[in-house]
């Protein structure tokens, strides 16, 4: 095994590559970076098919960006120094060490939850403190440990993008289903609504993202303080609103597989539906559109629209493949009702049917619970 390992071929990269949106990382020549999400894969992604599919998988907006393009975020990635350069980059001089420190001090900051202002009004003056113990002069490692309150946020602010960005790339990569549901502790619901929201924008177009970040912005603004999600309830009041809070939470509980199959693939049978209504200017199933004119919608407002249901529908068809293949034998649907010579039951399941069928207290139980 271990000469195989030796054997396999490290990847070059090549400046063909670009086009693809695909440069080397900042630390590793042999391991390519997206310079769209900032991602860095391992040297077998180095291949143009998988290159390829990751620009029109996930960056399916950009896939026809000129190579210009691709080398403007090239340099702008080469000239700016941000937290991945510092952190990756060992700190070789005095005003890396202190940025690094400065990074990793307002990390502790919010983790604990405390005031921006910490830095200047007690870690400072305690190094001028230790300075009397170790006999050093502190102004060369303050000078080099900016702690003010406006950097201290920056700098959580920054770190907090950074996550953001990871969690974004590792969901457009990702192939999963989620149930969530808002929590009560604290400001978990944020993060579940987040990664919801950000699972619907995998597939949205550009014009659709920036319209959802909206909506996303807004239901952080509301969902951040308790007296935002009370002022709010007001007002759903006030309009006699059916709902008085957001709703964050998914339909899912005592779902048997047999009910969300019929569940998932009936709604992608509507997105036919629905993508066949828009192409000819129906808007019966679009509540919001049939509140506009019809001729002030643009031919093109339409081609995103129907663009987005045939990515939804495609997403579908690949994400619950396995349900459309899944074949329910009859006698899981009605096991009391069922003809035991006429069904597919194993040999071994025979007899327990056979008893079943006659058995009053499991015919009551499965007419008043079902599946």
């Amino acid at each position: 095994m271990a000469a195989v390992a030796a054997k396999k071929k490290c990847r070059q990269y090549s400046q063909k590559y670009m086009k693809y949106g695909l440069t080397t990382s900042l630390t590793n020549d042999t391991m390519p970076l997206c310079l769209l999400c900032e991602k860095t894969f391992s040297n077998d992604a180095m291949k143009p098919a998988k290159m390829k599919d990751h620009l029109e998988r996930v960056h399916s907006d950009k896939k026809n960006k000129d190579l210009d393009y691709f080398k403007t975020l090239k340099e702008n990635l080469k000239s700016r120094s941000d937290i991945k350069t510092f952190f990756t980059a060992a700190a070789s001089a005095d005003t890396e060490g202190g940025l690094k420190a400065s990074y990793n001090i307002s990390l502790m900051i919010a983790k604990k939850g405390k005031a921006h202002t910490l830095g200047e009004e007690i870690i400072i003056p305690a190094i001028k403190v230790i300075e009397t113990v170790m006999k050093k002069d502190s102004h060369s490692v303050l000078k080099n440990l900016p702690l003010s309150n406006s950097t201290v946020q920056r700098r959580i602010d920054e770190m907090a993008d950074d996550v953001e960005k990871n969690l974004i790339s590792e969901l457009q990569d990702s192939k999963l289903s989620l149930q969530l549901d808002e929590s009560t502790f604290g400001s978990s619901n944020l993060l579940m609504a987040y990664v919801r929201q950000h699972l619907v924008a995998k597939k949205l177009s550009g014009e659709l993202h920036d319209a959802l970040k909206v909506c996303i912005r807004a239901v952080h603004k509301i969902k951040a303080h308790p007296l935002n999600s009370r002022l709010f309830a007001l007002l759903c009041d006030e309009n006699d609103d059916m709902f008085n809070q957001l709703l964050l939470h998914t339909e899912g509980k005592n779902v048997t597989i047999i009910q969300a199959r019929t569940v998932l693939l009936g709604f992608q049978g509507k997105l036919s539906l629905f993508r066949a209504s828009l192409a000819r200017r129906d808007f019966h199933y679009f509540s919001n559109l049939q509140q506009i004119q019809s001729e002030s919608i643009s031919d093109g407002d339409l081609e995103i629209y129907m663009t987005h249901l045939d990515n939804l529908i495609e997403d579908f068809k690949v994400r619950f493949e396995d349900l459309a293949k899944m074949k329910v034998p009859e006698w899981i649907l009605t096991p009391i009702e069922v003809e035991i010579g006429n069904s597919d039951i194993a040999l071994h399941l025979e007899e327990e049917f056979t008893d079943m069928t006659v058995d009053l207290e499991a015919s009551s139980l499965f007419r008043r619970k079902g599946l």
